[in-house]
């Protein structure tokens, strides 16, 4: 049997976005009900604190319409049958708006967290979402673990969350670092990489190097496959 890579990277986009993605349509004699592999995609929550809450209720929204999507049907031009209920959430990174800020003696980086976890949970029952999460960071989401000025560090809470991930089963392999991490959907292999599958930022990249610090991704990927 053919087994299909998924490589997970970050969607730029202005505001959250939903897709549901299906690997249905597979080769080799075998039906596609035994193969379709049903998920949502999305990215760029951009939780705030303390201002721009309107974004906020704009994720729950979206959160909203992720949880009524197996009560709707594909277009017709796609078959038109009811949606399978997703397996899980990818979320690619910008979970939160401020990864390392703080105004006027208020850290804005740990209440936009909190509203993240809030809202997507973990594994479906924890939260407002009702499917499993597997998020991962993006330019917004902050330095890596050490590098934070405030004494908040989201990637080290991702960290946690993906060590969890790994003694629950929701994933079955995890970066030494703990930052990247795959799984498997029946025979569909997806791959969690980060900001971008490379082992450091080009040169001539402008961004912040720290910031945009890939720490490993390629190695990990390469490895993993």
């Amino acid at each position: 049997m053919r087994k299909i890579w998924l490589v997970l990277l970050v969607a730029v986009a202005v505001g959250p976005i939903a897709s549901c993605v299906s690997s249905d349509g597979l080769r080799g004699g075998v039906s596609a009900a035994k193969t379709g592999v049903t998920f949502i995609a999305t990215s760029d929550c951009h939780y705030d604190a303390f201002e721009n809450l309107d974004r906020n209720e704009r994720d729950r929204a979206t959160i909203d319409r992720m949880n009524a999507i197996a009560g709707v049907a594909w277009p017709e031009q796609l078959g038109g049958d009811p949606i399978d209920r997703p397996r899980g959430v990818v979320v690619l990174g910008d979970l939160i708006d401020d990864g390392d800020r703080q105004v006027e003696g208020k850290n804005q980086t740990e209440p936009q967290w909190v509203c993240f976890v809030k809202d997507f949970g973990f594994d479906g029952t924890d939260g407002r979402l009702k499917y499993p999460v597997f998020e991962t960071w993006g330019n917004h989401d902050g330095p890596p673990v050490g590098k934070e000025r405030f004494g908040f560090s989201t990637q080290a809470h991702l960290k946690e969350r993906n060590r969890l991930r790994l003694r629950k089963g929701l994933v079955t392999n995890l970066s030494e670092n703990g930052l990247h991490y795959s799984w498997d959907w029946d025979r569909v292999h997806l791959v969690q990489v980060g900001i971008y599958p490379a082992d450091e930022q080009h040169p001539d990249i402008r961004y912040n190097r720290v910031w945009h610090d890939p720490q490993g991704a390629l190695t990990f990927l390469k490895k993993d496959l």
